[in-house]
């Protein structure tokens, strides 16, 4: 991730790839499905954020202190009961900054029980971690909604992007998120931009 003003490297998200001796390099598309409904997405989410955890140490040894490292979290394991002593327990164990952490969340992952994931969401701001809306403006969430989610990042959703600057409809769009998220004091994370005029 690069600041848009500075031109500053301020982030990297990790991202999981299967290279298998037998099938050689599987899409996250196609096996992360079949984790998440095995179950197994729940040992595969805590390795990566404990590899993210290590990481991020390893990067402070080294003077990166300003590079954020991001994880996404599947809604399988944001919708478990004990997701916060997860969290808390990595962040014990690798006494890790988790500011230097953001977590992200697709937007379907939280709509389902807004309530009880709003208060979730804010557990986990509360041990430091910071917390992004993934995917956004794919999925249902209402305006009303935005203001209640206590997050730090939208990251607008790539098919918006891509659409920049030929189609005045998708401008519209990512001009009207931009200005809102910033009234709000929300960071916005535009993915997938290729081309400076972008």
């Amino acid at each position: 991730k690069y600041d848009i003003k500075s031109g500053n490297l301020v982030g990297m998200e990790a991202l999981i790839r299967w290279i298998s001796p037998a099938l050689g390099f599987v899409s996250p598309d196609q096996f992360i499905p079949y984790a998440e409904k095995s179950g197994l997405i729940v040992p595969i989410g805590k390795w990566v954020l404990e590899e993210v955890c290590r990481t991020s140490i390893e990067w402070e040894k080294m003077g990166l202190t300003d590079i954020k490292i991001s994880l996404n979290m599947s809604p399988v394991q944001f919708n478990r009961q004990d997701v916060i002593s997860v969290l808390k327990e990595t962040l014990q164990t690798y006494a890790v900054n988790p500011k230097n952490l953001e977590i992200e969340i697709t937007e379907s992952a939280i709509m389902n029980d807004i309530e009880s994931n709003t208060e979730k969401l804010k557990e986990i701001r509360e041990l430091g971690f910071l917390i992004s809306i993934d995917d956004f403006g794919t999925g249902y969430t209402s305006m009303n909604h935005i203001k209640i989610f206590p997050v730090n990042y939208l990251k607008i959703d790539r098919s918006f992007i891509m659409g920049i600057p030929e189609k005045p409809a998708d401008m519209a769009i990512i001009e009207c998120l931009v200005n809102l998220s910033h009234r709000l004091g929300i960071n916005v994370v535009a993915e997938g931009i290729e081309t400076a005029e972008q």
